[in-house]
């Protein structure tokens, strides 16, 4: 019986392990322009390539695994922003994955890319940043802004039947205030 129990333990680790959906990838945060205005709508795409041949990689219909952030460059601690979190082990018991993920194969040739668009905006003193298909909305307070403070974005993308996270190689805007 204990024989069994570690095997069966075994499996679930071997299998978990197989799934990390975005290990061996490159993943890039591109943006339109380097520099925004207050009312300004922007384009966020994510771009996601095998580091070898073709690999598929599993987002939640929702893209509820992928979290982006906005933060002031110059502080180290920074304003994170978490998206929603969903922590799954292993396969659904009940139910069909397809309900849930979409599984993406990708290649050199043809990368998983995908485009969120979102506003900048001001709201009681803060500048906000609303992705509205992710439910997004982070805020930086303005008076820690000027013309010349750049605006770090940041994302990682959480494996569907684990909790490991790959993150992307950040990207910098700068906000025109006035």
């Amino acid at each position: 019986m204990k024989n069994a129990l570690r095997y069966f333990l075994l499996l679930i680790l071997v299998s978990s392990c197989s799934k990390n959906d975005f290990s061996e990838t490159k993943r890039f945060i591109e943006i339109d322009k380097d520099l925004y205005q207050i009312n300004d709508i922007f384009e966020i795409t994510i771009l996601v390539y095998p580091e070898k041949e073709g690999k598929t990689i599993r987002f939640f219909k929702d893209y509820s695994n992928l979290d982006i952030s906005f933060s002031i460059k110059k502080e180290e601690v920074g304003f994170n922003q978490e998206l929603k979190k969903r922590f799954i082990e292993g396969p659904r018991i009940f139910g069909i994955d397809n309900d849930i993920i979409n599984e993406y194969l990708i290649t050199n040739t043809h990368p998983f890319e995908k485009k969120f668009k979102g506003q900048i905006f001001e709201q009681n003193g803060e500048i906000i940043f609303e992705i509205p298909k992710l439910n997004l909305s982070k805020s930086i307070d303005k008076t820690l802004l000027d013309n010349n403070s750049l605006i770090r974005i940041t994302a990682y993308c959480e494996t569907v039947y684990t909790s490991y996270k790959e993150y992307f190689i950040p990207k910098d805007i700068k906000i025109k205030l006035e």
